[in-house]
């Protein structure tokens, strides 16, 4: 847990950048030539940037994804704000108010703010709710759901009667792997039992693995794992795997989902695997 001294350490950078920023709000406000004011203004578009109370008070865009989405908008808009005004400190400058490095470090200022304010959108962008939507095979043999409209079904080169779909934004596929009739409890046992034994067998991926067990809401039972592994040049992938079993239909489906992270900062990771989470689960546990 965290302590009073580690949050208030957190927070005293944003309350100091406040400060600043609304020196300058006032400094643009008071009378004054008015190019020194167009650049004051700028410069208190661009240091609220650096005031981030999400990141301050903890907040997580993947549990906060509306107040993310609203702080960007925001951020943005402050953004192209000061880089509007410190351009027209530019022009207005022959009234001699200001000189060339004020408004340009406004408009430095200003710009990072944008892309922070972008950066915010997309994060939330991860995580903000969408309609889901369900599948159900041609035959009639199982049904699942997709988490949002973002899912599309996707041809598939090696097997005609093969399912899969894609998700574009994060970047993620799914795929039916099997389909078996007429199965029994045991069946299903000896499925589960092959999949242990994969994992078992490569030891970086059983590292990283976290499984369990449970019953579907159509009273079948299912056994879902994820971890991390990697593609052929090293890069990260999550991966999702389930194996179900449906009573009714006496068949078990094994699915697999994988995502491939893009995001580099920690709170773009944290939201992105949030979402690679949250999106296998709905699919790989949505199995009836």
């Amino acid at each position: 847990m965290e302590t009073l001294p580690e949050f208030a350490g957190r927070l005293l950078p944003a309350v100091l950048f406040a400060c600043l920023a609304l020196y300058f709000l006032i400094r643009g406000a008071t009378a004054g030539p008015g190019s020194r004011r167009l650049a004051n203004l700028a410069l208190f578009c661009g240091l609220t940037g650096l005031v981030l109370p999400e990141i301050s008070l903890g907040l997580s865009p993947a549990a906060n994804s509306a107040l993310f989405l609203a702080s960007g908008a925001i951020r943005i808009f402050l953004g192209v704000a000061g880089i509007t005004l410190a351009a027209a400190a530019l022009w207005t400058r022959g009234d001699g108010g200001v000189g060339i490095a004020r408004p340009v470090t406004a408009a430095g200022f200003s710009f990072l703010h944008a892309f922070i304010g972008a950066g915010l959108v997309l994060f939330s962008s991860f995580t903000w709710a969408s309609t889901p939507w369900d599948f159900q095979s041609p035959d009639g043999a199982f049904r699942l759901r997709l988490p949002s409209q973002q899912w599309k079904q996707a041809p598939v080169d090696d097997r005609a009667d093969a399912i899969a779909f894609v998700c574009s934004s994060p970047r993620m596929q799914a795929r039916v792997v099997a389909v078996r009739q007429e199965q029994t409890a045991a069946d299903f046992a000896l499925a589960v039992e092959a999949l242990r034994a994969r994992l078992d067998s490569l030891p970086t991926r059983r590292d990283t693995a976290e499984d369990r067990e449970g019953t579907t809401t159509s009273g079948g039972s299912y056994r879902y794992v994820t971890f991390m592994d990697s593609t052929p040049d090293g890069n990260p992938v999550f991966v999702a795997y389930s194996v179900t079993w449906c009573p009714r239909q006496q068949t078990v489906i094994e699915v697999l989902v994988e995502g491939l992270p893009r995001l580099l900062s920690q709170t773009g990771k944290a939201g992105e695997m949030h979402r690679f989470q949250k999106s296998a689960e709905t699919i790989c546990l949505s199995v009836e």
